[in-house]
């Protein structure tokens, strides 16, 4: 039986988490690059109403 320390050495983990963190990144760059950011703040930007 491993230890607990010997069982999070395990490079597979590291590798899959590395992996998801890139995807993510790149995903967030497209996103970024293709506009679909200004299209979002256009959606959520309407028109504000001052209540007094």
């Amino acid at each position: 039986m491993k230890d607990y320390a010997s069982r999070q050495r395990t490079s597979r983990k590291h590798v899959i988490g590395l992996a998801v963190v890139v995807v993510l990144h790149g995903l967030l760059f497209w996103a970024i690059n293709s506009g679909l950011a200004r299209k979002f703040v256009k959606v959520i930007k309407g028109p504000v109403e001052a209540v007094l």
